[in-house]
């Protein structure tokens, strides 16, 4: 059973604190006991001055007991015995005093105040006889006397000697208490450094072992080799250890259903490392251009790369790599039969793995779709529009007269078949113009021009569609130059008035401003009409849309407002309405001003 890496760092520190708990306590009880021997020492000196001071006291009282017949007189009549002070009973209470805990000193103590209190007495006995006359019994009290002081001097010697003992070995007891405490303390520091050692050493190697067996098991984790290590027991290391293993059979089957789904994606998806070279492929690569896995690991992108497009590709690489973000490539691949197929590549650069990561799709049928689609528009232009263009040359004729007059039924019907063919013919225009700008075909021929010129001349061409709906048209706003495809830009801005005429109500006024902010050029076209819905104005720009909810109006190709948006977008720019839904709408036109 593992302890837990908690209730380890819990002994750690708990088993230490112990010992140094039970040492602070041990130690507390060897300077009590020191404290107590100086203490001790201290009351023995006490006793014995106290002892002294009793012994000369006594001795200045006994000396007056003497018999003085300097004159030849009896007796009573020279004996002066002296008077003690009051001194002793004070000292005896303090040698009571410090003997408290010590029954056998004062039991000394009170032996020693009733004999002198006995001496005393006989002492007064011995006065009173004195003054009498009574000198024969005076003698005899004296010689009793004088055994009870002998009495008194031999218990105040026994108890000075015992306390003479106690102080001189006061300052034995302290040095022996001082180098016990030494030593406890050297033993303790020593007790305290092993065990603290001791339980780090053990357990770092056994947190240790488990924890490189544990990355072991992340390494191989990492790298996709199975986990061999196992830890038990209950700890958190050996729960990772089990999340670990959990992680990697959940990583393993995600690798499989990964995979899976490159082996059997459609596209090319593959990894190149920092010079080019192919570092990860799936199986796409071998059904779409005939190279095992085995050919194209470590091989160069330029040997495959049609060496026509390899310059263009190797630039958009390194600028990828340099900024970061992720562009699309379209090239040809060389394959391993010879053909060439087109393929769009949607690459990211990884700085963190300096690794390319590829999306190679194959465009090959889109391409030819795009060469069907020139083909038809240039049949288109060769094979349709001619004969409208003699059909409307013939109609001109007819208006003319030029084959003689017609009847009012005649010209009715001449004026609408006029009508459908330069409809048709706007259709054929429309779609040759949204192409080219759809396939980059459209090619500008910008020069510099003036916007209020650009409005002029947009609002002449629409001019008699404006006085036959009776919508006024304005221009707003303060002359500047641009660099713009000045014709181009001027069908920009009739698709948009024509728009706004068309949805205008009659007496309304359709509003053209330019004006200047900055490094741009703004254009505005502002109608009063029924406005367009919200949820029609995400549509609003792709083509053969048309423009619901705002009214009946006459057909149209729905294709004006699409190619608007690609010539703005072929100078750089931007195009974008605003309206609420109910009234009006507004188209806003931002280039740049300077080169296109």
């Amino acid at each position: 059973m593992q302890i837990k890496l908690t209730n380890q760092g819990f002994i750690l520190v708990l088993i230490p604190l112990a010992v140094q708990v039970a040492f602070l306590v041990a130690f507390f009880c060897m300077l009590q006991q020191a404290e107590n021997e100086i203490i001790q020492e201290q009351q023995a000196r006490d006793m014995v001055t106290s002892l002294n001071h009793i012994a000369r006291t006594i001795l200045a009282s006994s000396a007056g007991v003497t018999l003085q017949t300097p004159d030849g007189g009896t007796v009573g009549d020279g004996f002066r015995p002296s008077t003690p002070g009051d001194s002793l009973p004070r000292e005896f209470a303090k040698l009571r005093r410090l003997s408290v805990g010590h029954p056998e000193q004062i039991k000394a103590i009170e032996h020693l105040e009733v004999t002198w209190h006995e001496s005393w007495h006989a002492m007064k006995e011995i006065k009173n006889y004195a003054k009498s006359g009574e000198n024969f019994t005076v003698l005899a009290k004296v010689a009793k006397l004088q055994v009870k002081l002998q009495s008194v001097y031999r218990a105040i010697e026994a108890c000075a000697v015992y306390f003479e003992q106690l102080q001189a070995q006061g300052p034995v007891v302290q040095e022996e208490l001082r180098q016990q405490q030494k030593m406890a303390l050297l033993a303790f520091l020593l007790v305290d450094v092993a065990m603290a050692l001791g339980l780090c050493f053990y357990f770092s190697k056994q947190t240790g072992v488990r924890l490189k067996t544990l990355m072991q098991n992340a390494r191989s984790l990492v790298i996709g080799k199975p986990i061999e290590g196992r830890l038990t027991g209950n700890d958190e290391l050996a729960e990772l250890q089990r999340t670990l293993i959990q992680m990697a059979a959940s990583l393993a089957q995600a690798r499989q259903k990964e995979r899976a789904i490159l082996d059997n994606a459609g596209d090319v998806i593959c990894s190149l490392d920092g010079n080019s070279s192919i570092v990860t492929t799936n199986n796409a690569a071998q059904k779409l251009w005939g190279f095992s896995e085995d050919d194209l690991l470590g091989r160069r992108l330029a040997e495959l790369i049609d060496p026509a497009d390899w310059d263009v590709t190797r630039q958009k690489l390194a600028e990828i790599k340099k900024t970061g973000q992720a562009q699309d490539i379209e090239n040809s691949v060389v394959t391993n039969s010879g053909s060439a197929l087109a393929m769009l590549w949607n690459v990211n650069w990884s700085e963190s793995e300096k690794s390319y990561f590829c999306v190679a799709h194959d465009i090959t049928a889109r391409r030819q779709l795009e060469r069907l689609k020139l083909e038809f528009m240039s049949m288109i232009t060769h094979d349709i529009r001619s004969p409208i263009n003699s059909v409307q040359a013939f109609l001109s004729m007819l208006a003319e007269k030029f084959y003689g007059e017609l009847n009012e039924k005649g010209m009715h019907r001449l004026k609408s078949l006029e009508e459908s063919v330069n409809l048709v013919s706007r259709l054929i225009s429309d779609l040759l113009d949204l192409e080219k700008a759809e396939s980059g075909m459209l090619v500008l021929e910008p020069i510099d021009a003036v916007s209020t010129q650009i409005i002029a001349s947009s609002i002449d061409v629409v001019r008699s569609m404006a006085e036959r709906k009776q919508v006024a048209v304005s221009q707003k706003g303060t002359a500047f130059d641009l660099f713009v495809d000045q014709n181009r830009m001027i069908q920009v801005l009739v698709n948009l008035i024509a728009n706004a005429i068309k949805f205008s109500p009659a007496g309304t006024t359709v509003s053209v401003e330019c004006r200047q902010e900055g490094k741009e050029a703004i254009f505005v076209v502002a109608d009063q009409g029924p406005g367009i819905k919200p949820e029609h104005q995400a549509r609003i720009f792709d083509r053969f849309e048309q423009i619901v909810g705002r009214g009946k109006t006459s057909a149209g190709s729905g294709l004006g407002l699409a190619i608007a948006k690609a010539i703005v977008e072929q100078h750089n720019g931007r195009i974008a309405l605003e309206s609420d839904g109910e009234h009006g709408s507004t188209f806003v036109v931002r280039l740049p001003i300077g080169e296109v």
